[in-house]
């Protein structure tokens, strides 16, 4: 043999073996892919075969809620929900939700801030107060600031109560035109003040004051008790410990005082009349010894010197 055919005996030799190993590779290649192929074949039958034996019926749990888009659900439940609505009752927008009729809630409603036109309550409770406006209109214990007016017909006992600073009720005590009574009841105007007490054990009607104290009618002081207790009767400044502008009766019989003894006027026996510029000499004065008008009269001894 050549030199030449040996050497394209050798060539051909390599490059036999050089292509059936890579034929072979390839056949074992697509041997792999018609595997594959031949699976998932079968697969696409079996689940077109199961699509078409249910009549489009789906399973439980088989579709996502990420699957649907549009569309009405006519009967919808969930663990947490129910509808039974013939028609749309709840509107949700991304600022607001909107219900359409009223709503039944058997717990508790927590929120920031509650705004309603109309509210009918048969038991309404509240932690702190009513306001109105921002306004204070009730407390728990007590009618809020802003409250100036009302038309309650009954009220409980009250413990205190200052009507505009004119009629005060505290403690115990009343005062009318004084914020703090001198006494149980205590009146004032123009500084001055009368008081109703008890002192001790005794009813007290007076001042607390040095002032005086009168009691009369038709606005006229008759009863004057000065700065110093003295007791004027008509007599506005009382030097004594009793003064008396005019007659007094005294046991049924009445007691003046006159220049001379009477000619006029109705007198009864016993009354007595002082002769009020008595001289040496000069009676004391006249008593009436028998009723009449002006009765019979007696001087009443004569006023002797020591």
């Amino acid at each position: 043999m050549s030199i030449e055919n040996s050497i394209n005996e050798v060539v051909k030799e390599l490059v036999e073996k050089a292509v059936k190993a890579r034929f072979d590779k390839l056949s074992s290649d697509n041997y792999s892919l018609q595997t594959r192929l031949d699976w998932t074949e079968k697969k696409l039958n079996e689940t077109l075969e199961k699509l078409s034996s249910r009549n489009n019926d789906l399973f439980d749990n088989e579709v996502s809620g990420d699957k649907i888009d549009g569309g009405t659900i006519t009967t919808f439940a969930s663990t947490g929900i129910k509808d039974d609505a013939s028609e749309r009752k709840l509107t949700i927008a991304d600022d607001k939700i909107t219900v359409e009729n009223d709503i039944h809630i058997k717990g508790q409603i927590n929120c920031d801030t509650l705004h309603y036109s109309t509210a009918n309550a048969t038991n309404l409770e509240l932690s702190n107060s009513v306001r109105i406006g921002g306004n204070e209109v009730l407390w728990r214990d007590r009618l809020g600031n802003s409250v100036k007016s009302s038309k309650l017909t009954e009220v409980g006992v009250l413990k205190q109560i200052n009507v505009a600073d004119i009629f005060t009720v505290e403690g115990g005590r009343v005062g009318i035109n004084v914020e703090t009574p001198g006494g149980v009841l205590g009146i004032a105007k123009d500084g001055l003040e009368i008081v109703f007490d008890v002192v001790g054990n005794t009813p007290f009607i007076g001042t607390n004051t040095s002032d005086k104290f009168a009691i009369g009618t038709n606005r006229e002081p008759t009863l004057i008790v000065s700065h110093d207790n003295k007791i004027g009767i008509k007599v506005k400044a009382p030097k004594e410990d009793l003064e008396v502008a005019g007659a007094i009766r005294y046991q049924g019989q009445t007691h003046s005082y006159a220049n001379s003894m009477p000619s006029n006027g109705n007198h009864e026996q016993g009354d007595i009349v002082w002769n009020a510029k008595p001289e040496p000499g000069k009676t004391l004065g006249w008593v009436c010894v028998k009723s009449g008008a002006p009765g019979t009269w007696c001087e009443i001894g004569n006023v002797s010197p020591i």
